[in-house]
C-alpha cells in the first residue's frame, strides 16, 4: 500500500488501455514533463517510490523500480499536456494524490478505439446435453431402443456489477472504484489517462446468452423378422416373422433464459459531468438460447421373408384294361409362406420447445456529487437539434456557387435524463461537406439546459456555397446539398452522436444553382450544303430578383455563341444570320439582357447558314456560353451554363437503282463515308446514301421520287443502317425506332435484305409475322368413357410442338411460327361421351430456312464511328452477307474479271458462298422418305443458280482456285450429311439424303464443266475429290484431344464459320427449331404489342421531325 492508503500501481485487472504513442507527442511533452519531475522532486516521496511499472502503465521493459532517468523517459513517453478546460499547472497535480496511476496517452487515436474496457459480462450458459440415440434393436424382431431425451440447457450467467468513479486533475483523467465479475470476485479500478480528441471508456455488463437446447436422441431402427420355414413335402413353408417396431425418439429441450443485465453506477463531481461524454456503457440482457431438435423415430424392421414353397412328383404304375402296363405320374406341391409384416416407425419426439427469453436489461445509474448532496440519473445529458431555418443572404430564393447564406433560428433540445453540464458552455457550428464551407464562428447553448427543455439560440451561423464554373457543356447546374450540424462539448472535446437527425435532416437540404439557366440549344441537326437553320434557346430567370443590367440588381446576364474549339468547319463555309446580317462565327454572336424579370422568360434566335461549297459530312461545332454578374461585382461576368450545337453538312438522297442503301445520321462523319464507300467499291457494290436527320424518316413504302418508294428503288438490293445513337425530336433515340417492324419483315419477304450495324433489335421477334395471312386449325379432342376429364393447355402445347414438326418435314425450306390458343368448350356429348373444342393452331409463315435476309451486327457507339471498322473483315462479311446468292456469285465473277483479283476477297465471297449453300443443305437433309429431282429443284435454288452460273475461270489462277475450293466444300458438305445406315441397301433407296447427295453431285458435275469447260472434267473431279480429302483430314485433325464432333455437325459449323462471330447473327441462327417456332397465345400477344407500340413511337418521331424541320428551316 502506498503511504496515502492507495494501492501500488499495478495494471488492474479487467481494463485494456489503448496503447497508442506518437513520436510528436514526445516532442510536445518534454518541457511539461520536465516540470512534472521537478515537481515530484520536491515532494514527500523520492521520484523512485512513485512507479512499479508494467507492460500496462510503462515502456520500460524491465518491473519493479526505475531510476530516476528511466523515470523522466517513462514520463516522457506516456504524458501528453492536458488540453482544454482541464488544462492547468502540472504543480498541483501531485496534491491529494501520492500515487501515479497507471497511465495512457492517445494521440490521433480512432474514435472506435476504446481508450479503456471494463467488462463484466456473463458468460454463456452451457447448451443442453444431446440425447443419446437408440440402438438398432438385435436379434430377429427385435424392437429398436427409444432415444433418450436432451438434456436442460443451462440459463445464461447474470452480468457483474461496475462501480466507477471518473475525475480530472488538470487534464488527466482519473478512473477509480470497483468491478465485480459475474463470479462474484471484486477487483479495484486504478486506471488513468490523459484527456484526448477521440477515443471512450467502455463499460459492459451484459447478461450472458442463454444456452441452446439439446437435441433429442434418434430412435433405433427395428430388426428384421425371422425367415419362416421352407415348405416340405409333409408341410407348408412357414410366414416371416414380424419386424421389430423402430424406438421412438427423444425429446429435445427448449433454449435457456438469458441472463439479466448487470448494474453500472458512474459517480463524478458536479464539475466533472463532461466526462460523461466518454462513456459507453450497455447493460443489455442476454439473448435466449435456440430450442433444440426432437429425434426422429426409428424405422420399422422389415418383415421376414416367407418360406419356400415345394414341389415333387409321384408316379405309379398300373395294368390298364388291355392288360398293358402303364404308369401314372401326379405333381404335388405345399405353397410357401407369405413375408411376416414390417415393424412400426417410431414416433418422434414431441416435446414443445422454443427459444429462450432474452434477459432482464440491467440498471445503469449516474450519480453526481453537487454541493447540495448527491444526485441520481438513468441517463445522461443529450442534445438533439429540433429546428432551424436558413436563406441566403440576397434573398433571392438562389442558393448559387459563391455565395454566403445564413443559419438562424436554431433551436436545441436536452432529450438526455439529466441537466447539461452546469459549467460548460456547448458549442454549435456547421459541417464543412461539399458545397458548404461554414465561415468562422459558432453560437454557445448555456450550460446546465435542463431534461426535456428546448432552447432557441440567438444568433446565427453562416456558411459560403463552394465556387463553381462549368467547364463542358450539359444541363444547369442542380446539385442537390444539405446543411449539417455538430454540437460539440469543448472541454472533453467530444460531439453529440444523433445531434440532427429526421425532420432537421430534411430541414438542411437546399439546391445549389444558378439564378439563370438556358434550355436546350434546337437546330436541324444536318443540312444539305447551300441550306439555313435556325437557332432557337430560352433563358429563364429562376430567382425572385430581376437580372441585367438595367434591373434593381445590375447584375448583367449575356449569351453568346461562338465556334467550339473542336469544330471541324469555320468561317469559309459557315455564317451566321442576324436580322439579315451576316457574322463571322469565330467572331461570335452576343447578346446582353437589359431586364429579365423575376420568374421570366426569353427566346432568343439566330441563323445558321452553310456554304454551297461546304464539304459533305463535316460537322459544326457551337457553344452557347450564358453569363451571369458575380454577386460582388454584378458587371463582372462569370460563366454559369455551356450548352453545345452542331450541325452537320450531309449529302441528300439521289435517286436511281442501286445494290446498297446505307443508312447514316447526323453523327455520321466524313472518314465513316470514305470507308464505307471505299468498301462498296472494293466488293463492285453501287452504294447511295440515306441521311436519316436529313429525309427524317426511313418508310419503305411512301414515294420519294417520280412515285417510287424507297423499296421500288432498291428493288432486290440491301439496306445498311448505322445503329447508333442519335438526337430525336423527344431526346436520344435509335436509326432503327425509325423503321417499322412490319415494314422490316415484309421488305425482307420481298427480297431486300437489312443489317443493323450498332445496337439493333432482338430479332427472334423480328421475325414474328403479326399482320398478313394466317392459317388457323381448329383442334379437338374426345373423351370416351372419362365423362369428367378435360382439355388442358399441356395437351395443346404438346399437340402445337407436333405440328410445327410435321410442317417442318414437309416444308424443310419454310419457317412457320405457330400460335396455341387455349379456349376449351364442348361442342357435343352423347351419354358420357364428350367432344372437346381445345382450342387453335394459328399458323404464319415467316423468312425461309435459309433465307438470311435480317443481320445484326453488335456493336458499341465508339466501335462504329471508327472507319477502321468498315473496312475490317466483320464489316466485309456482314456486307456480303446482305447480298442474295445470285449477287454474290455476280460479286465473284466481276472480282475475277477484275484487274487486281485480289486473292482475300474472292475468298471472302467463297466463304459465304458456303454458308448460303450450308444454310440450304441443312434445311433440307434430314428424315424423311425419299423425294424426287423436281422436288429438289424447288428445294435448293442456290445449288441450281450455282451450276447454272456460268462462271469460268483457268486452274491456277485466284479465281479457279476458289472454285475448285467451292465445289470440294459443297461435295464434302454433301457427303456429310449421309448417315452410316444410309449407305446401306434398302435403306439408302428410300431415304432422303442419298438422293440429296446424288443430286448434289451432279450440280457439281454441272458447274465444274462450265467452269473449267468438258475436256478438263476428269482432271477438276479429282482436284475436288483431292480437296474433300484434306476436309476429312482436317476434321480428323480437329477431333483430337477432345469429344470429337460429328462429321455432319462440324461440316456445318465448318462452313457457318462466317457467322461465328458473337457480334454478327442472322436469321438463319434463330428460330432453328421446330419447337423454337411455338408460341403460347401469352407470348405471342406480347410481341404483338410490342411492336404496335414500335409503330406508334415511329410514327410520332416521324411527327415530331417533321414539325422540327417546319419550325426550324430557313
Amino acid at each position: 500500500m502506498g503511504r496515502e492508503g492507495r494501492p501500488a500501481v499495478e495494471g488492474a485487472a479487467g481494463i485494456a488501455p489503448h496503447r497508442g504513442l506518437s513520436a510528436r507527442l514526445k516532442s510536445r511533452s518534454e518541457a511539461w514533463c520536465a516540470r512534472a519531475a521537478h515537481t515530484w522532486s520536491r515532494s514527500s516521496v523520492s521520484a523512485p517510490s512513485l512507479f512499479t511499472c508494467n507492460t500496462m502503465s510503462c515502456p520500460s521493459p524491465a518491473r519493479g523500480r526505475s531510476t530516476e532517468p528511466e523515470l523522466l523517459e517513462a514520463v516522457a513517453l506516456h504524458v501528453q499536456p492536458p488540453r482544454g478546460r482541464f488544462a492547468h499547472r502540472i504543480d498541483t497535480m501531485v496534491s491529494p494524490y501520492r500515487e501515479v496511476l497507471p497511465t495512457t496517452l492517445v494521440e490521433d487515436a480512432n474514435e472506435d478505439a476504446p481508450l479503456a474496457s471494463i467488462v463484466v459480462s456473463g458468460r454463456t450458459g452451457q447448451r443442453g446435453r444431446d440425447g443419446a440415440d437408440g440402438a438398432a434393436g438385435s436379434g430377429y424382431g427385435a424392437h429398436g431402443q427409444d432415444g433418450r431425451d436432451a438434456g436442460p440447457a443451462e440459463r445464461g450467467q447474470d452480468a457483474g456489477e461496475i462501480r466507477l468513479g471518473l475525475s480530472d486533475t488538470d487534464g488527466l483523467v482519473i478512473l477509480s472504484g470497483e468491478q465485480v465479475s459475474a463470479n462474484g470476485e471484486q477487483r479495484p479500478i486504478r486506471h488513468s489517462f490523459v484527456s484526448v480528441t477521440s477515443g471512450f471508456i467502455e463499460l459492459r455488463a451484459l447478461g450472458g446468452t442463454g444456452g441452446h437446447g439439446g437435441h433429442g436422441g434418434v430412435g433405433g431402427n427395428g430388426a428384421g423378422g425371422r425367415s419362416g420355414s421352407d415348405a416340405t413335402r409333409w408341410s407348408r413353408g412357414g410366414d416371416g416373422g414380424p419386424g421389430g417396431d423402430g424406438g421412438d425418439g427423444g425429446n429435445a429441450t427448449s433454449g435457456a433464459d438469458g441472463g439479466s443485465g448487470g448494474a453500472i453506477t458512474v459517480e463524478v463531481s458536479d464539475a466533472d459531468t463532461p466526462l460523461l461524454m466518454l462513456v459507453d456503457h450497455d447493460v443489455s440482457g442476454g439473448e435466449g438460447g435456440a430450442p433444440g431438435r426432437n429425434g426422429a423415430g426409428g424405422a420399422g424392421g422389415s418383415g421376414g421373408r416367407g418360406g419356400d414353397s415345394y414341389s415333387w412328383t409321384e408316379t405309379e404304375s398300373y395294368t390298364d384294361s388291355n392288360g398293358d402296363h402303364q404308369t401314372r405320374s401326379t405333381y404335388h406341391s405345399n405353397p410357401g409362406g407369405s413375408r411376416g409384416p414390417s415393424g412400426r416407425q417410431g414416433r418422434s419426439g414431441n416435446a414443445r420447445v422454443s427459444n429462450g427469453a432474452r434477459g432482464n436489461r440491467g440498471r445503469f445509474e449516474i450519480r453526481v456529487a453537487t454541493e447540495s448532496g448527491v444526485k441520481s440519473y438513468a441517463s445522461r445529458y443529450d442534445l438533439r437539434l429540433v429546428q432551424f431555418r436558413h436563406d441566403s443572404l440576397n434573398q433571392d430564393c438562389v442558393y448559387e456557387p459563391g455565395e454566403l447564406a445564413r443559419v438562424f433560428g436554431i433551436v436545441v433540445k436536452n432529450v438526455g435524463g439529466m441537466p447539461t453540464p452546469a459549467k460548460d458552455d456547448l458549442q454549435l457550428s456547421l459541417v464543412a461537406k461539399g458545397w458548404v464551407l461554414p465561415e468562422p464562428g459558432e453560437l454557445l447553448c448555456p450550460p446546465g439546459l435542463a431534461p426535456n427543455v428546448c432552447h432557441e439560440m440567438a444568433g446565427e451561423l453562416t456558411f459560403r456555397i463552394k465556387e463553381f464554373e462549368p467547364t463542358s457543356p450539359g444541363d444547369p447546374l442542380e446539385a442537390e446539398e444539405s446543411i449539417l450540424h455538430r454540437a460539440l462539448l469543448p472541454s472533453v472535446h467530444r460531439a453529440f452522436a444523433d445531434y440532427q437527425r429526421l425532420d432537421a435532416l430534411k430541414a438542411g437540404a437546399f439546391v445549389v444553382r444558378f439564378p439563370v439557366r438556358t434550355s436546350e440549344v434546337r437546330n436541324l441537326r444536318s443540312l444539305a450544303a447551300g441550306d439555313a437553320t435556325r437557332i432557337k434557346f430560352t433563358l429563364v430567370n429562376q430567382s425572385r430578383l430581376a437580372l441585367g443590367a438595367r434591373s434593381d440588381t445590375k447584375r448583367v446576364v449575356r449569351a453568346r455563341i461562338a465556334t467550339a474549339a473542336d469544330s471541324e468547319l469555320d468561317d469559309e463555309h459557315v455564317r451566321f444570320l442576324v436580322d439579315g446580317k451576316e457574322i463571322l462565327p469565330s467572331e461570335g454572336w452576343t447578346f446582353d439582357i437589359d431586364v429579365l424579370g423575376a420568374g421570366e422568360e426569353m427566346a432568343l434566335e439566330l441563323a445558321l447558314r452553310v456554304g454551297d461549297d461546304a464539304p459533305e459530312y463535316r460537322r459544326y461545332a457551337g457553344m452557347l456560353t450564358l453569363e451571369i454578374g458575380r454577386l460582388d461585382e454584378p458587371a463582372r461576368p462569370k460563366t454559369a451554363q455551356l450548352r453545345a450545337l452542331d450541325v452537320r453538312v450531309a449529302r441528300p438522297f439521289r435517286t436511281g437503282e442501286c445494290d446498297l442503301l446505307l443508312v447514316v445520321n447526323h453523327r455520321t462523319t466524313r472518314e465513316e463515308v470514305a470507308a464505307w464507300e471505299a468498301l462498296a467499291s472494293e466488293l463492285a457494290v453501287s452504294m447511295a446514301i440515306w441521311d436519316l436527320s436529313l429525309e427524317r424518316h426511313l418508310d419503305l413504302e411512301i414515294p420519294v421520287a417520280d412515285g417510287k418508294t424507297l423499296r421500288d428503288l432498291i428493288g432486290r438490293g440491301s439496306i445498311a443502317i448505322l445503329d447508333n445513337e442519335i438526337d430525336g425530336s423527344d431526346g436520344p433515340t435509335y436509326p432503327h425506332a425509325f423503321l417499322c417492324p412490319h415494314q422490316a419483315l415484309r421488305a425482307a419477304q420481298t427480297g431486300i435484305d437489312i443489317a443493323y450495324f450498332g445496337k439493333g433489335l432482338a430479332l427472334e421477334q423480328a421475325l414474328v409475322p403479326v399482320q398478313g395471312e394466317s392459317v388457323t386449325h381448329e383442334v379437338c379432342r374426345r373423351y370416351w368413357l372419362r365423362f369428367w376429364a378435360k382439355p388442358n393447355a399441356r395437351w395443346l402445347a404438346r399437340r402445337a410442338a407436333q405440328f410445327s414438326e410435321r410442317l417442318a418435314i414437309e416444308n424443310p425450306e419454310q419457317r412457320h411460327i405457330v400460335v396455341h390458343r387455349f379456349e376449351p368448350r364442348v361442342i357435343s356429348s352423347f351419354l358420357w361421351m364428350k367432344r372437346w373444342r381445345v382450342g387453335t393452331l394459328e399458323t404464319r409463315r415467316t423468312l425461309d430456312t435459309a433465307e438470311g435476309a435480317l443481320i445484326r451486327v453488335a456493336l458499341s457507339d465508339e466501335t462504329l464511328h471508327d472507319p477502321a471498322f468498315a473496312i475490317s473483315p466483320d464489316a466485309t462479311t456482314a456486307l456480303l452477307l446482305l447480298l442474295d446468292f445470285d449477287a454474290k456469285l455476280e460479286r465473284l465473277r466481276k472480282l475475277g474479271a477484275g484487274d487486281s483479283r485480289d486473292p482475300l476477297t474472292i475468298d471472302r465471297v467463297v466463304d459465304l458462298l458456303l454458308c448460303d449453300l450450308a444454310d440450304e443443305v441443312a434445311a433440307v437433309f434430314g428424315a424423311g422418305s425419299r423425294i424426287g429431282r423436281d422436288q429438289l429443284g424447288r428445294l435448293m435454288p442456290r445449288l441450281a443458280a450455282l451450276s447454272a452460273s456460268q462462271l469460268r475461270a483457268q486452274f491456277g489462277t485466284p479465281l479457279g482456285d476458289s472454285l475448285v475450293r467451292l465445289a470440294s466444300g459443297l461435295l464434302f458438305l454433301a457427303q456429310s450429311q449421309i448417315r452410316l445406315v444410309e449407305h446401306i441397301p434398302p435403306v439408302r433407296w428410300t431415304r432422303r439424303s442419298p438422293a440429296v447427295a446424288a443430286h448434289i453431285r451432279d450440280h457439281i458435275d454441272e458447274f465444274l464443266m462450265i467452269a473449267f469447260g468438258a475436256h478438263n472434267l476428269k482432271l477438276m473431279r479429282e482436284q475436288v475429290r483431292a480437296g474433300v480429302k484434306g476436309l476429312r483430314f482436317e476434321h480428323k485433325v480437329d477431333g483430337r484431344g477432345r469429344s470429337k464432333p460429328s462429321r455432319r455437325d462440324w461440316a456445318l459449323e465448318r462452313f457457318r464459320q462466317p457467322l461465328a462471330a458473337q457480334h454478327i447473327t442472322s436469321d438463319v441462327e434463330v428460330l432453328t427449331t421446330p419447337a423454337g417456332r411455338v408460341l403460347a397465345e401469352a407470348e405471342y400477344t406480347a410481341i404483338s404489342d410490342d411492336k404496335a407500340r414500335q409503330t406508334i413511337r415511329r410514327g410520332a418521331l416521324q411527327v415530331g421531325a417533321a414539325r422540327a424541320h417546319d419550325d426550324l428551316v430557313v
